[in-house]
């Protein structure tokens, strides 16, 4: 890309190409053209009523903002929409109340919000390397569902897990509210990444509801499974919401990140949540022309095919190797548990250096996640080639490591006192004799 004036031949010799004779860009970005963009965008949003679009840099800014906007509209609805008065300016600038808030964001065990920036270090509960030596604050964390599978088996079980979890959700809330940190939004994830725990259906549509009563605002992250992986554009759609959340986050594979949000959410005062690039809005040409082609090749239909074939197929294995568990995901967004982290470890291994690429996934989890394009030929092979490393899993003797150990058998200890040298405690030692007691029998008297 040339730009008028740019004279520099340092520069300059990174470049294959000569320079053109007029400017390669016409108008500034974000401009018109962008500004088109975005208002052909309004088709592939998460809701018909979230017409409001915010861009940042990545996937954390994207959930930092969308925190920060459910905190600035929840302190807005409070002061009934006043403007914010020059005390809250001058004691912000010091750190201190009332311009500095105790306000929290309510998150879920599991979860993974990013890991660049403090508010969203806070709200991710996976990785502890990732939070070691850095400060945190001190905002409520949930229980996520944890399901067994298959779902319909356990249907029971599922749903106690669910109401667990959504009366913890209840408590935490009212127990900031008493203790002067109310929760101003709750986000969460459909699948969180790290362990690729779903919610069900039932969970979010009463967690919406939950924020509703509560007067806090509801987001959900989708930076993982949004743009066609889980088989509709945006994961959340499959749970058909009675009203849209408050705000959709994305990023990855849209190559944009940002969030989409309602009215409420945007701020009372301009600058509040822009950054240095304003998140590269000329990556909307990118997300465009990828919108484009799902549509155009049909994408998530391929993703749905796929996802269900690959899922029949890893049951199919499930029943001839009982090490394979907990198949569980949406459309190609899958996870398999196997029976301990070394197993998984060696699996994981023998994949890769087979050139399939997945990855490790909670403790004992492998997560697979392909590209769209990712079709039912592709998956004969990966079923082939992990069915093979089953097989030759379950015929090693390094399987044996893995199993659990045998407890030995009890030995009782030798008699008091012990005479020296210390006696073979396989052979008890000879019993103290006199010359009454029978030399053969060495009864003692």
């Amino acid at each position: 890309m040339w730009l008028r004036g740019l004279k520099v031949p340092k520069f300059r010799c990174f470049s294959t190409t000569t320079e053109p004779e007029g400017p390669c860009i016409l108008s500034p970005i974000p401009g018109p053209c962008s500004t088109n963009l975005m208002n052909e965008m309004s088709c592939y949003q998460a809701s018909p009523k979230l017409p409001f679009l915010t861009t940042s840099m990545c996937g954390a800014c994207a959930n930092e903002k969308a925190m920060k906007s459910m905190m600035m509209a929840y302190q807005a609805k409070f002061r009934n929409f006043e403007p914010i008065s020059e005390a809250h300016i001058t004691s912000a600038v010091k750190n201190m109340e009332p311009g500095s808030t105790t306000l929290s964001i309510l998150s879920f065990k599991g979860s993974n919000h990013g890991s660049e920036t403090m508010g969203v270090l806070t709200a991710s509960h996976c990785d502890g390397k990732t939070k070691a030596d850095l400060p945190a604050f001190n905002w409520p964390i949930a229980k996520f569902p944890q399901y067994k599978y298959p779902l319909e088996e356990f249907s029971c079980y599922n749903e106690q897990q669910d109401n667990k979890c959504l009366t913890s959700v209840r408590e935490l809330i009212e127990k900031g509210r008493n203790d002067g940190c109310s929760v101003a939004g709750v986000i969460v994830e459909p699948i969180q990444d790290s362990n690729n725990n779903e919610a069900s259906d039932k969970f979010i549509k009463t967690l919406q509801k939950i924020c509703k009563e509560n007067c806090c605002y509801f987001c959900i992250d989708e930076t993982n499974t949004g743009c066609g992986a889980t088989g509709t554009l945006w994961s959340h759609e499959q749970i058909n919401l009675p009203e849209p959340p408050d705000a959709v986050t994305f990023s990855k594979k849209t190559q944009l990140s940002g969030f989409f949000h309602n009215i409420e959410l945007n701020p009372q005062d301009g600058s509040r949540l822009q950054s240095t690039w304003s998140g590269d809005p000329s990556k909307l040409f990118m997300y465009e022309s990828i919108l484009n082609v799902i549509e155009k090749d049909y994408l998530l239909c391929t993703v749905n095919d796929t996802g269900c074939c690959l899922k029949n197929q890893l049951v199919k294995l499930q029943q001839n190797h009982p090490f394979i568990e907990n198949i569980r995901g949406k459309g190609t967004f899958l996870a398999f548990d196997l029976k301990c982290p070394g197993m998984r470890n060696e699996i994981l291994n023998n994949l890769k250096n087979r050139g399939i690429l997945v990855k490790s996934c909670g403790e004992k989890g492998i997560a697979i996640r392909p590209a769209l394009i990712f079709n039912q030929d592709h998956v004969g092979i990966f079923i082939e080639n992990l069915n093979g490393i089953l097989c030759d899993y379950k015929k090693a003797p390094v399987l044996n490591k893995h199993r659990k150990k045998k407890i030995p058998k009890y030995k009782p200890p030798c008699p008091e006192p012990c005479p020296e040298p210390p006696c073979n405690p396989c052979k008890p030692p000879p019993l103290p004799t006199c010359g009454i007691c029978s030399p053969k029998k060495k009864k003692p008297c």
